[in-house]
């Protein structure tokens, strides 16, 4: 367990005090997360169109001080370690990720680039028909159509963090049609 559980922490976060004024690097309070709650550690974060649009405060009520940012990438595995998953696999192409993952509770992992077949189509060789729960995070289509695939079909939940652009709107329409065998 994290030696800042239960503890308010310091972090460093970029902040918007006006609308379309520079965004100011701070350090900020950060409450111990809550019921339902998750505390990760952030790697890299960015803003999205929807971020632009409130910091620009188009078409609504400007609420600041604020901060943007919530397309994050962190480290989840170690919560789904102490929420109980027995095996966490790690997907990567980048095995030099795989040592700080296994520190952070990944129990297996993956380089889709070792295999013939897609990654899904092992995932679920590995597992026995399938995952329970599927995380992407990547926002890349193929990566998303991935982690849906290699949950099994009896439960059938996969977390997509959808960064859709117009060209990649088709990923809509494969879930909308994606068969589940009975």
């Amino acid at each position: 367990m994290s030696s800042t559980a239960g503890q308010v922490i310091r972090c460093k976060a970029a902040v918007a005090w006006e609308a379309g004024k520079p965004l100011v690097i701070e350090e900020v309070e950060v409450a111990p997360p809550q019921a339902k709650e998750v505390r990760l550690r952030i790697l890299y974060t960015s803003l999205c169109h929807t971020d632009i649009y409130f910091w620009e405060a188009k078409g609504q009520t400007p609420l600041f001080p604020r901060i943007f940012g919530h397309e994050a990438g962190g480290y989840a595995a170690e919560g789904a370690r102490l929420s109980g998953c027995s095996r966490i696999i790690g997907v990567d192409l980048n095995p030099n990720k795989f040592s700080e993952a296994k520190k952070l509770g990944a129990t297996e992992l993956v380089n889709p680039k070792d295999y013939v077949k897609p990654v899904q189509e092992v995932i679920a060789d590995m597992t026995y028909g399938g995952v329970d729960r599927s995380i992407e995070c990547t926002g890349n289509v193929n990566a998303m159509i991935s982690a849906f695939e290699c949950v099994h079909d009896v439960f059938t939940y996969t977390n997509l963090h959808l960064l859709l652009t117009p060209k990649e709107s088709r990923i809509k329409y494969q879930y909308l049609t994606h068969s589940f065998k009975p």
